[in-house]
């Protein structure tokens, strides 16, 4: 690793660790703020309840997004904050449509419903009944290994499931839905929130049931959902900075996921998690190129032309339709028919 490197590398710890104690200062003050003099307070909105709590909480992501634009602007200063270029073009203001929705729960709940046509309710019951009552993985193995080693655990484990999680999102079967990730020609940091509502119907399988099984505290959860949120949010920035060693081997930085969203044939289906090299190293999916290269992909003009709403229909609408089309095919070649 060089100078620039450290550098680099410097700025992003900074901020992600300034990031944590913020959050660790926040959910003390929410933790008291529940049990204290403003518990009871409330106001309603269009029929929505909400707590002094309950808004507070909806600063932690807020949180988590202010580091990354700081962390961006300071990896490259000459390039300046990708987050500003959100509202260059049609597809970059996606982005900003997507992370405004994602932002705000109701909206996503009742996107996913509709676009998984209330499949998610029933698909999150049914990862909730593998879950065994009074597991407690992650207590056991504090008192076992301590908490810095069960972090570590967590920590792979949660891994572990996103590298999968991404690379069934990367099969024919579903990359339809995700391919409007991979229609960004500019990465501007908040297209770490360009996604379909219809690929939520996989996360209670790849992300609700191992954190659920792993039983972490809530104010663990709280900090680590921040962080992942914190890196997702800078590794999609138009930088492609690389962290020497501590990039190809520890935590994935902007260049490696850059190769991913790359519109190369040779980068096709790499780098799956965005968290850490280990898995796509360890399964074969890893690639390191320092050459530019084109983003987006390609064949698919409604990404550049149509907002956010008329992409997930289109996309949606193709999704069933080549569902459909792969199921009679195989219907048809049954013996007999």
């Amino acid at each position: 690793m060089n100078r620039h490197h450290w550098l680099r590398l410097g700025v992003y710890l900074f901020f992600a660790a300034l990031m944590m104690l913020t959050i660790w200062y926040a959910s003390a003050e929410l933790s008291s703020i529940k049990t204290g003099p403003l518990a009871n307070f409330h106001v309603t909105i269009f029929g929505f309840t909400l707590t002094y709590a309950s808004l507070l909480e909806r600063v932690f992501p807020l949180i988590a997004i202010v580091a990354a634009v700081g962390c961006d602007y300071f990896l490259d200063r000459k390039k300046g904050s990708s987050f500003a270029k959100v509202l260059d073009d049609v597809s970059t203001r996606n982005d900003l449509i997507t992370a405004l929705f994602a932002n705000v729960p109701i909206l996503v709940f009742a996107l996913t419903v509709i676009f998984t046509f209330g499949l998610i309710v029933e698909f999150d019951k049914l990862a909730g009944s593998f879950i065994p009552h009074d597991l407690n993985l992650f207590d056991k193995s504090v008192a076992a290994f301590g908490f810095a080693a069960t972090a570590v655990i967590f920590f792979l484990v949660m891994t572990f499931f996103d590298y999968w999680r991404h690379r069934l999102q990367h099969t024919q079967a579903f990359f339809t839905l995700h391919r409007f990730h991979h229609s960004a020609t500019k990465l501007t940091g908040f297209s770490a929130y360009r996604s379909h509502p219809a690929e939520n119907i996989i996360h209670p399988f790849f992300v609700s049931l191992p954190m659920a099984m792993m039983g972490a505290p809530a104010d663990f959860l709280l900090v680590y959902s921040s962080l992942i949120l914190f890196h997702g949010l800078v590794v999609h920035g138009d930088n492609g900075v690389d962290w020497g060693w501590f990039g190809r081997y520890v935590i994935c930085d902007p260049r490696n996921h850059r190769v991913h969203h790359s519109s190369e044939a040779r980068h096709f289906n790499k780098n799956l998690c965005t968290i850490t090299p280990i898995w796509d190293k360890l399964f074969g999916t890893y690639c390191y190129e320092e050459e530019p290269f084109d983003l987006g992909v390609k064949g698919s003009e409604h990404y550049s032309t149509k907002n956010f709403f008329h992409v997930i229909v289109i996309d949606l609408k193709e999704f069933i339709r080549e569902t459909l089309k792969k199921f009679e095919s195989s219907y048809s070649e049954r013996p007999g028919v």
